[in-house]
C-alpha cells in the first residue's frame, strides 16, 4: 500500500513539474480539451509557479499568469492522481483564484482520472492526456539513471 501511495505522490509531483515548465505542451492540451474561446486568445504566459499560495490561505498545485490581447488571466491547475476530488476544496481554490488582485479573469483546471461534474466553474482535463508526456519523461530519467549506473 505504501509503495502505491508513493507512486501517486511521484506522479503528482511529475505532473506539477510538467505543467510548470512545459507551457507549450500545456497550452496545446488546453486547446485540445477546452472548447471555450478564452484559451485560444492567450498570447503568452508570463509567470508559472508550483504550490502557489492564494489570498484565502489555500494553495493551488500550479499557477499561471497569462495575457490575452487585453486582459491578465490567472489559471489554477488542481491535480488529483488518486485521491477523491473534494468539492469544497475546489470551491475554495476557485474563490482564492478570483481574489488574486492582478487577475482580470480566472480559470480553474482540474486534472483527474474522472470528471466529478460538480456545479463549479472549472475545466476538466483527464490524467490520460498526459500519458505520452509522462512516458517521454520516464524514458529520459531512465537514460540518466542508466548512465549513472554505468559510471559506477
Amino acid at each position: 500500500m505504501t509503495s502505491s501511495y508513493s507512486n501517486l505522490v511521484y506522479l503528482h509531483d511529475l505532473l506539477e513539474s510538467i505543467i510548470e515548465h512545459d507551457v507549450t505542451f500545456v497550452m496545446t492540451l488546453l486547446q485540445a480539451h477546452i472548447e471555450d474561446d478564452w484559451v485560444r486568445k492567450i498570447t503568452y504566459v508570463s509567470y508559472t509557479n508550483k504550490e502557489e499560495p492564494l489570498p484565502n490561505g489555500r494553495r493551488i498545485d500550479v499557477f499561471y499568469k497569462a495575457r490575452n490581447f487585453r486582459k491578465t488571466l490567472c489559471l489554477g491547475f488542481e491535480i488529483k492522481t488518486g485521491n477523491e476530488v473534494d468539492e469544497k476544496q475546489l470551491r475554495e481554490e476557485m474563490e482564492g483564484l478570483k481574489s488574486v488582485k492582478e487577475c482580470e479573469e480566472t480559470f480553474l483546471i482540474l486534472i483527474a482520472l474522472e470528471d466529478p461534474k460538480y456545479n463549479i466553474p472549472y475545466y476538466f482535463i483527464p490524467l490520460s492526456a498526459f500519458q505520452q508526456k509522462i512516458n517521454d519523461v520516464t524514458k529520459i530519467v531512465y537514460r540518466f539513471v542508466k548512465e549513472f549506473e554505468e559510471r559506477d
